[in-house]
């Protein structure tokens, strides 16, 4: 045979396509590494979706912090009570702590179109424009819902009012008929110098998910009586949830902390000796 039709054979085997059995090994071999990909993928997504989390609740603090620095009192946890409860003779829909910041921030054109002297507060429809705006800082990026979730809560005057992942801590037993021994309860009126256990072990705010979720406009308010990740405060990261305390610090407390200890943080004026870092 020529040296010319050698040479043509040569190039021709050089060139012949994948056989089926090659061609399905480099299949499942990327599938494996999309697979071993995958995870962590979504470990640095919800990863950077926790740190947005926290820094929400960071803000929020500091919020809270400076309406107090004005106003010389922290917000009332809430004004919405009912007719039965705890002593009221009357119900009325008012408003809840984060609504008495929404200054601090920096949402003035919403603060300036609620109408607070209206007698039905939150429940009236003419509120409604208002209450189902979506406030960014008061939504985990974790929840899928963003804060739409009001339709299934019972937490909220109007079905469709914004709900929000941040709530009130108000106490460590109850947030309808309270010990008012947290910071934001119903009708509180909490000023600095009451913060006898320390500004760094006093919890003000935390995360909440579900049915537990109220709308930001109204209520608002949860106690930590139920411990974490059951009917209280919750959170859509494993193993826990985010808390901001007085001082501004946000910390992420396990679900398996001491009842003790949680409630200990919660009191602000109960003199507990916390020995553990949660």
């Amino acid at each position: 045979m020529p040296d010319t039709e050698i040479a043509r054979c040569r190039v021709m085997r050089s060139k012949r396509a994948f056989t089926a059995v090659e061609l399905i090994v480099v299949i499942a071999i990327i599938g494996i590494l999309i697979a071993l990909l995958f995870p962590a993928i979504q470990m640095a997504r919800e990863s950077a979706r926790r740190t947005t989390c926290k820094s929400n609740l960071s803000q929020i603090a500091i919020a809270l912090q400076n309406y107090e620095a004005t106003h010389l009192v922290y917000p009332p946890g809430s004004n919405w009570w009912k007719s039965g409860e705890c002593g009221f003779s009357e119900t009325y829909e008012g408003w809840s702590w984060s609504t008495f910041i929404l200054p601090e921030m920096d949402q003035d054109p919403l603060f300036s179109a609620i109408n607070f002297d209206s007698p039905s507060g939150a429940a009236d429809p003419d509120q409604s424009t208002v209450a189902v705006t979506t406030v960014p800082s008061y939504v985990c990026p974790s929840d899928l819902n963003g804060g739409t979730r009001a339709a299934n809560s019972p937490h909220s005057p109007v079905a469709d009012y914004s709900v929000s992942n941040v709530a009130g801590v108000a106490d460590s037993s109850s947030a309808r008929c309270p010990r008012r021994d947290g910071m934001l309860y119903t009708i509180s009126s909490v000023r600095s110098g009451d913060i006898q256990d320390g500004a760094s072990q006093t919890l003000l705010i935390g995360e909440v998910t579900g049915e537990n979720q109220y709308a930001w406009i109204a209520g608002n308010i949860i106690s930590t009586g139920a411990g974490i990740n059951q009917s209280g405060f919750s959170s859509h990261h494993t193993g826990g949830c985010h808390f901001g305390f007085v001082d501004g610090h946000v910390t992420f407390l396990s679900e398996l902390i001491d009842s003790a200890v949680l409630t200990g943080l919660t009191t602000r004026d109960g003199t507990e000796v916390i020995d553990s870092k949660y």
